[in-house]
C-alpha cells in the first residue's frame, strides 16, 4: 500500500522534549498552563492530519463511545463513526515509526493518558498536551507506516503502550512494557478498514463477551401482533430494556398471519441496538401449516413418518420445505435490510414432547436440523442467520442431537428443571461447544449476578415470556438488569 504522507510543517518547540525539561526542574510534567496550551493547540491546526481506525490484535476496534467524553475501549467489531479518531502528527512530513502523533474522536476530544501513563486511557482531554501525546512505533519495522501495517502507540512521557488487555472486549489500558499481542494495533485510513456483515459483527461481538458479560434477553410469545409485549413489560419493571429481543414464527393461524408484524418489529430492535432472535414452533408436516398446541406441535411422528420426512423427494418431506419456504421472503426480508438474527429451529432437542424431539442418531432430531440449515443456506441462500443449537436440562446425553461444528454458531440450554443453573449442566454446555459461545436458551427464572459471575462463558439469558413475572419478583428482575456483568440494549454497540 502508497505510504501515508502530509505536508511538512514549522515546529517551534517539541512539547515532548520541553516536559523533560521542566520535569527536570521539578515543574509538572503536564504543565497545563495557558500560554503552553496556546502555543499546543496552534501546533496542532499546522500539523498534518489523518482520519484513522484502529483495530486490535483480535479485531476489535478502538472505540471512543458516543463520542467521546469516557474510557477508551476495544469491544467494537467494525469501523464507524466512534471508531474513527483523527490522527495528528505532530512531526510533520510522512508519517513514520517514532513520531508523536495526537488522537481526537469524533466528539472533539483528545485520547488521554492520565498522568502519562501507567492505568486508564479516556477519550475526555480538552486539548492536547502532554498527556496526550503518544509515539507511534511499526511493529517489527522501522521506517514509513502505511494503512494496514501493525503499530503500537507508547506515551511519551511514561513510556508505557497503550493495551486491549484481555487482546479486547473492555477497557484500554497504558501499562504494556512492550509492543506484544495485546499492545498491537492495525492502522487504517478511514474508509480501508475490512468491511463486515452485521452476521459477522453480532457474532464477533457475542464471542467477544464470553466469559465477562452476559446480555439480558427476553421472549415474546402470542401474539404476534403484540410483538414486543413481553420486552415492554420488562423495561416497564426495570427502566431498561433487554439486549436481546426474542420472536417466534409461530403455528397458529393468526400469529402466522401475523408475522410480518413480528419481523418488522424484529427490524426495530436491531436498529435499536438488540440483538435478534427468531424461534419457529411449527406444525408437523402430517397436519396443515396451521395446528393446535396439544396434538400438533405437541405430537409424536411414527417412525416410517420420519423417514419419510427425512427422504427427499418423498409427500413428506415436500410439505417440509413447502412450510420452510414460506419463512423465506421474511428472512429475505430481514437480509436485505442488514438485520442479522439468531435462529433456534427445532429447539430442546433432547426432550420428546416437540414432534421433532427426542430421537438420537444421525437419522435423528439433529438431521432435521442439518436440513434446515442446508435448505435456507445453501438452497435458498439465506446467510444473515447465526445458527444456535438448543437442548434443555432433563438429559445430558448433548451429542446425541449435536448436528456437528459447521452447522452452528452457538450452542443453548434452556433451564427448567427445579435445581437451576448447577455447575454440572454448565460444565456440560462447555465441554459439549468447546471453544464456541454458550447460552441461557430459555429460562424461567433468571440467573443472579452472582451465579453469572461464576459461570462467566453464557453470552445471554432469555426469559421466557410471562413466566418471568411468575419466577422473579420485582426487585429482582431490577437487581439482573442493573447487574455490571450483565449487558442491556443501551450498553450493546449497535449494529447498523
Amino acid at each position: 500500500m502508497p505510504p501515508i504522507s502530509a505536508p511538512v510543517r514549522k515546529l517551534t518547540v517539541g512539547f515532548a522534549f520541553l516536559s523533560s525539561l521542566m520535569a527536570c526542574s521539578g515543574q509538572t510534567t503536564d504543565a497545563r498552563t495557558e500560554d503552553t496550551q496556546g502555543t499546543r493547540e496552534t501546533a496542532a491546526l499546522a500539523a498534518s492530519q489523518l482520519s484513522v481506525n484502529l483495530r486490535a490484535w483480535s479485531g476489535h476496534y478502538l472505540v471512543a463511545d458516543k463520542g467521546g467524553g469516557a474510557a477508551l475501549q476495544a469491544y467494537s467489531t467494525w469501523a464507524k463513526e466512534w471508531e474513527t479518531f483523527t490522527l495528528t502528527d505532530l512531526n510533520g512530513g510522512t508519517l513514520q515509526s517514532g513520531d508523536v502523533v495526537t488522537l481526537r474522536g469524533i466528539g472533539g476530544q483528545w485520547v488521554s493518558a492520565d498522568k502519562g501513563g501507567g492505568g486508564a486511557i479516556s477519550v475526555n482531554a480538552p486539548h492536547a498536551l502532554g498527556w496526550e501525546e503518544f509515539r507511534i512505533v511499526k511493529v517489527g519495522g522501522t521506517g514509513t507506516i502505511a494503512s494496514g501495517d501493525k503499530i503500537a502507540l507508547q506515551t511519551t512521557l511514561g513510556g508505557q503502550f497503550l493495551s486491549a488487555i484481555d487482546s479486547g472486549g473492555g477497557d484500554v489500558l497504558a501499562t504494556g512494557v512492550s509492543a506484544r499481542e495485546w499492545e498491537t494495533l492495525t492502522l487504517y485510513t478511514l474508509g480501508s478498514a475490512p468491511v463486515t456483515t452485521p452476521k459477522q459483527r453480532v457474532l464477533d461481538y457475542i464471542k467477544s463477551i464470553s466469559g465477562s458479560k452476559t446480555i439480558a434477553g427476553q421472549h415474546n410469545r402470542e401474539p404476534n401482533w403484540e410483538p414486543a409485549k413481553w420486552t415492554n413489560a420488562i423495561n416497564g419493571t426495570t427502566g431498561r430494556w433487554p439486549g436481546l429481543w426474542s420472536g417466534d414464527f409461530l403455528y397458529q393461524q393468526e400469529n402466522i398471519d401475523s408475522r410480518w408484524t413480528m419481523i418488522n418489529e424484529a427490524k426495530k430492535q436491531f436498529a435499536a441496538g438488540a440483538v435478534v432472535q427468531l424461534m419457529w414452533h411449527s406444525c408437523p408436516p402430517t397436519q396443515g401449516e396451521a395446528c393446535a398446541w396439544q396434538g400438533g406441535v405437541i405430537s409424536k411422528l411414527s417412525d416410517s413418518q420420519w423417514n419419510e420426512l427425512l427422504t427427499d423427494g418423498s409427500n413428506l418431506n415436500r410439505i417440509w420445505k413447502t412450510r420452510v419456504d414460506r419463512l423465506v421472503p421474511y428472512l429475505q426480508d430481514l437480509k436485505n435490510n442488514g438485520v442479522a438474527a439468531l435462529f433456534r429451529p427445532y429447539h430442546e432437542m433432547n426432550q420428546g414432547v416437540f414432534w421433532w424431539g427426542g430421537r438420537t442418531g444421525p437419522q435423528g432430531t439433529r438431521r432435521l436440523y442439518q436440513m434446515t440449515h442446508d435448505y435456507l443456506t445453501k438452497t435458498k441462500g439465506i446467510d444473515n442467520l447465526i445458527w444456535v443449537w438448543d437442548v434443555q436440562d432433563l438429559s445430558w446425553n448433548f451429542s446425541d442431537y449435536n448436528p456437528g461444528d459447521a452447522y452452528w454458531d452457538i450452542a443453548a440450554l434452556d433451564f427448567y428443571n427445579g435445581d437451576g443453573f448447577t455447575k454440572a449442566k454448565y460444565d456440560a454446555m462447555l465441554a459439549v461447544a468447546g471453544g464456541k459461545p454458550i447460552a441461557i436458551g430459555e429460562c424461567d427464572r433468571l440467573p443472579s449476578a452472582t451465579e453469572l459471575r461464576n459461570q462467566p462463558r453464557w453470552v445471554f439469558f432469555m426469559g421466557w415470556s410471562e413466566l418471568v413475572y411468575d419466577r422473579n419478583s420485582a426487585t429482582e428482575l431490577k437487581n439482573i438488569y442493573a447487574a455490571d456483568n450483565v449487558l442491556t440494549r443501551d450498553e450493546l454497540p449497535g449494529w447498523q
